[in-house]
């Protein structure tokens, strides 16, 4: 027992790689969310309010929608990837696959995970109808992606500041614009 005591080290360690395999998914979640919520930032807060890590609960099922970007233009939500190696896919796959040198995997398909943040952000946002949507995923670690969506940008990380500030017509005025921003808040 003496003995057992004496490579505690051992097992604080063995424990802690256990405890990191556990929840290794929400760290490297985690990890990506962070770096894309601090470039949001830097939109101008005139005409982008910005909410990161929204929970929203529509009809009993709740979801976590990584960034929602609320502007004049219309309403961006973004789905946050850290994943490296290739990605292969296309939107309408339940899986896309990621392979790298090691190893070869599938990730749900984002765009159709954004497909159900944007439904119920249309169910939360209902009384606005003249709202519109736009999917956008982003990968944070720059893979090598080969998708084919026409339904989202698919983009890296770098690329999202000019993906949103293209859109520039002014679908709805600041008080709208704020008016949706207070709702989503509190949703």
């Amino acid at each position: 027992m003496k003995q057992l005591l004496s490579f505690w080290y051992i097992w604080a360690f063995i424990g802690l790689v256990l405890l990191y395999e556990v929840f290794r998914p929400l760290i490297k979640g985690r990890l990506g969310i962070k770096p894309v919520a601090t470039l949001l930032s830097k939109l101008d807060p005139s005409k982008y309010e910005v909410i990161n890590n929204m929970m929203i609960n529509v009809n009993g099922q709740t979801t976590q929608i990584d960034h929602v970007v609320i502007s004049n233009y219309g309403i961006f939500v973004i789905e946050t990837k850290n994943n490296t190696g290739r990605i292969f896919g296309n939107e309408f796959q339940e899986y896309w696959t990621q392979t790298t040198h090691k190893n070869k995997v599938n990730i749900a398909n984002p765009v159709r995970e954004n497909y159900r943040h944007i439904q119920a952000l249309r169910e939360t946002t209902g009384k606005y109808p003249a709202l519109k949507y736009f999917s956008i995923i982003v990968f944070t670690r720059k893979p090598y992606l080969n998708v084919i969506v026409k339904s989202a940008e698919v983009i890296h990380m770098i690329d999202l500041l000019d993906t949103i500030k293209q859109h520039s017509h002014r679908i709805v005025s600041n008080e709208r614009r704020n008016e949706v921003y207070k709702l989503l808040s509190l949703a």
